[in-house]
């Protein structure tokens, strides 16, 4: 099939190749209090081996709960939590309602 008029591919077959999803959630162990406010949280690498540097949160600036396709059999229920953690550094995680695992989501370049 031939490419409309005027139009081109926005990227060349070889960097398609090099192309990369971004803001993919990361594990993340998290410490909770007894109501579900996260009061620590350590970072978990791809292999799932936990840092050795639990950080604090100094403060819970928002909560908020999405609940996405939930008459599909595989629907979603996450509540996020973007925090202040000590040192003033900000995080976006949320904790996945249906398995109480909890991510760290982050937004722009992947590090």
């Amino acid at each position: 099939m031939s490419q409309p008029r005027g139009l081109r591919p926005s990227a060349s077959p070889a960097s398609r190749a090099s192309l990369r999803p971004m803001g993919l959630p990361r594990g993340l162990s998290v410490r909770a209090d007894v109501e579900g406010m996260p009061v620590a949280v350590t970072r978990v690498d791809p292999r799932g081996r936990r840092s050795d540097r639990e950080a604090r949160v100094e403060q819970v600036d928002e909560v908020w709960r999405v609940a996405e396709a939930w008459w599909r059999e595989f629907s979603q229920a996450r509540t996020y939590f973007r925090v202040i953690l000590e040192g003033g550094r900000p995080l976006t995680c949320f904790r996945d309602d249906q398995t109480g695992l909890w991510f760290e989501q982050p937004y722009g370049d992947p590090a």
